[in-house]
């Protein structure tokens, strides 16, 4: 949390900061979302930015997306994306590269060569420490553009009984689990 650093990427662009209300929307039934998006007005009112909150149900938020039209999306929206396989390019290629343009992974609509052209490389790349390096300068990239606000990762805790075997972390999946590989010791 840095008031100043926000202040000075303003100072930056083109936009005058009392000039500009945000309109930020979050998924109406997630409490966690409400909060961070309370959290985010009070913090850019902090700075001089008005933030209108607008709760929205899932389906339209995702629909919203796939708009045509930058205008008709929201300045911001909350949203959590966890990649549907342990893969860098599985996190990075429908989130920031350009072919993901107007899908709910990529409200940021951001196109940008050298971000497709680094997910690309490292995708291909069969070097392993090449390719950290490749996904490294991503983040970097990434980070340098303010595509996002990355404000959360959330920690998670797993209880199982004695009985149930087949756990695995799967930390890069959704779920952090698959719950097709657990079972009942007691029934085998």
């Amino acid at each position: 949390y840095d008031p100043d650093r926000a202040l000075s990427a303003f100072e930056e662009s083109s936009y005058d900061v009392d000039e500009i209300t945000l309109e930020f929307v979050y998924s109406q039934d997630d409490q966690t979302r409400e909060d961070i998006a309370l959290l985010f007005q009070q913090n850019m009112t902090d700075i001089g930015i008005d933030v209108e909150l607008q709760g929205w149900p899932w389906s339209r938020i995702s629909d919203t997306a796939g708009s045509d039209d930058p205008e008709e999306l929201p300045n911001l929206i909350t949203m959590y994306y966890a990649p549907l396989y342990p893969a860098e390019e599985a996190f990075f290629r429908p989130r920031y590269h350009s072919e993901a343009d107007n899908t709910w992974a990529n409200m940021e609509r951001l196109s940008n060569d050298r971000v497709d052209n680094l997910i690309d490389e490292a995708s291909s790349e069969v070097d392993v420490s090449r390719r950290n390096q490749l996904w490294a300068e991503l983040q970097q990239e990434i980070t340098d553009l303010y595509p996002a606000i990355f404000i959360q990762a959330e920690k998670t805790r797993h209880a199982l009984a004695d009985n149930v075997q087949g756990f695995e972390l799967v930390p890069s999946y959704g779920m952090d689990y698959y719950f097709h590989e657990l079972y009942n010791d007691n029934l085998v």
